[in-house]
Order: structure tokens, then C-alpha cells, then sequence
């Protein structure tokens, strides 16, 4: 699906940009972004030692990403179409998908438009929650909260509840080691609900194995930021509704007793902890991101 999007994109950045010129500038365009193509496939392809692999990345691919082909005139559209275009290019390359993926979660589905996209949806347009990258937290993290509600609970799957009443009526996990209270901290979270809200309280779904220890993280332990959503969009939600607005991984055996489900909430507290999911950030933010460190306090 992505694939598709380039190419609608594409379509865009080609012909619309500038249609008396369409068919010169379409060849002139092709040809910059092969020669893109090869110079960001010759950075990445210097990094081969796993031990120094995101340190490489970023020092070699941080100038190439700098000099990507940009649209003469740049709108939304083509802004957008060039991003998710330098994207996709990098999710082909062996030694930046691994980064990406290991490091900050991205794989091929990644939209990259700042909207996460429902869970079983294949079109694009279905992608409506805001989604951001935020830094892979500990649970005993200021601000940082965590839920692991039993899957049934006051006789009803906790699933079919309201996601808002879960988070009131349950205590968080953490509690005992978090120095601030969610219900104390309520009264000024609650004001962040609103759109557009430069500071957005978000969270963040998990279904985990008893197989798999719990990171004690937002996230996995190697990684160094991760996919959180707008609470505020989601709070009207059932939490299994609002789970799958955010695109959360949802394992094969799915009914399986044996999962736990995880709900974080964070509030981050300065306006660059929480940077919206577009390729633009992440492009803009690639070398300091993956070499950044990873959630220190694993359990």
C-alpha cells in the first residue's frame, strides 16, 4: 500500500508541480532521483560492522538525506510526495530498514503522513489519529504511565470498555514507583485533550506474550523512540476501537489467554518530546535518532 501512495504522489510531484514541462521535467526528476538512489545505497552500503552500524548510518547518510531531490515549487503535496518518495527509497535499502526498524519502529506500513493507520485497513485514507515519535521512556519516568488490566474485568472484556472510564477506574501498574499520581495529575492532563495541542497527552497499546518479559519500557529495549497516538482523539473509544485506530501490532494467536495487554499514557512536558510521525521528521531527524540512546531502566 505505501508503494501506491508513492506512485499517486509521484503523479503529483511529476505533473502537477509543472504541466507545460511535464514530460522534461518528469526525465530530469527520474534521473535525480536514480542518482539519489545510488549515492544513499553507496553511504548505507560503508556501514557493514553491526557494533558501529548506527553511528556509520548517521555520519554517512545524514548529508546524503540533506541533498535529496526537492520540487521546484513546493506545496503540501509535493512536499509530502518527496518525503514519503526519500522514504520508501530507504525502507529498500537492507542497512537503513534495519535501522529503522530497530531503532525506531518504522517498517514498510509506515505511512509517514502523522497519521496512524487502523489496524486490517489497506486504504490509506482510514489513517485519522495523530500518531508521533516520542523517546522510549521508562515506566518510572515522570509524566510516564502504565496499565496491565486483566482481560475481564468488573464482568465485562476489558476490551469492550470505555477507554477513558479503564484508565480512571483502574490504578496504574506503576503507581508505587512513579512519584505522580494519574487522578492527582488529572486536572491540568485533562487541558492537553484538546486538537492541535502543541503538548498532547498520548498512548500507546501493546498485546504481549507471558512468553516475552515486559522492557519496563514504552517501548522495545533497543529502540530509541517509539509510535504513541492522541489520547484526546481516542478517549470516546472502547479500548479495543481505540487500539486498532493506532495500527498496534496484534500477535497471531490474538485470543490467546495467555496475552497481556499493556495501555501507556505520557505527557510530555516540552514541545520537541512528542514529533509528529511524518517522513519529514524522520528524515529531518534520522542520524540523531538512531544513534540516541535506548530505554535505560529495562527491567
Amino acid at each position: 500500500m505505501p508503494w501506491f501512495l508513492t506512485a499517486a504522489l509521484a503523479v503529483v510531484l511529476i505533473f502537477v508541480v509543472i504541466p507545460d514541462r511535464a514530460v522534461k521535467q518528469s526525465s530530469l526528476l527520474a534521473n535525480k532521483w536514480l542518482k539519489w538512489q545510488k549515492d544513499l545505497e553507496g553511504a548505507a552500503g560503508q556501514c557493514t560492522k553491526a557494533k558501529e552500524r548506527d553511528k556509520c548510518l548517521a555520519e554517512q547518510m545524514s548529508p546524503v538525506i540533506d541533498n535529496r531531490p526537492r520540487p521546484e515549487r513546493q506545496s503540501d503535496a509535493t512536499g509530502l510526495a518527496s518525503d514519503l518518495m526519500a522514504g520508501q527509497l530507504m525502507l529498500a535499502n537492507e542497512n537503513a530498514r534495519s535501522a529503522l526498524n530497530d531503532r525506531l519502529g518504522i517498517r514498510e506500513k509506515f505511512l509517514g503522513s502523522g497519521r496512524s493507520e487502523p489496524v486490517g485497513q489497506t486504504n490509506y485514507t482510514a489513517a485519522s489519529v495523530p500518531e508521533y515519535l516520542v523517546p522510549n521512556l521508562s515506566d518510572k519516568s515522570p509524566n510516564v504511565w502504565v496499565w496491565e488490566p486483566e482481560q475481564v474485568q468488573d464482568q465485562k472484556p476489558i476490551m469492550e470498555q470505555n477507554l477513558l472510564e479503564v484508565l480512571h477506574t483502574f490504578p496504574p501498574a506503576n503507581t508505587a514507583v512513579n512519584h505522580q499520581d494519574f487522578e492527582h495529575n488529572w486536572s491540568w492532563l485533562k487541558d492537553h485533550l484538546q486538537p492541535n495541542d502543541p503538548r498532547p497527552i498520548l498512548v500507546r497499546f501493546a498485546l504481549i506474550p507471558q512468553t516475552i518479559p515486559y522492557s519496563g519500557c514504552l517501548g522495545r529495549p533497543e529502540a530509541t523512540r517509539v509510535f504513541m497516538s492522541n489520547l484526546g482523539e481516542l478517549a470516546p473509544k472502547t479500548v479495543h476501537d481505540a487500539a486498532q485506530s493506532t495500527g498496534y501490532v496484534v500477535p497471531e494467536k490474538s485470543d490467546d489467554p495467555g496475552l497481556r495487554l499493556f495501555i501507556w499514557v505520557y505527557a510530555p512536558t516540552e514541545e520537541d518530546q512528542a514529533v509528529s510521525a511524518t517522513w519529514g521528521n524522520v528524515l529531518a531527524n534520522f542520524g540523531k535518532w538512531i544513534t540516541a540512546e535506548p530505554c535505560k531502566n529495562a527491567n
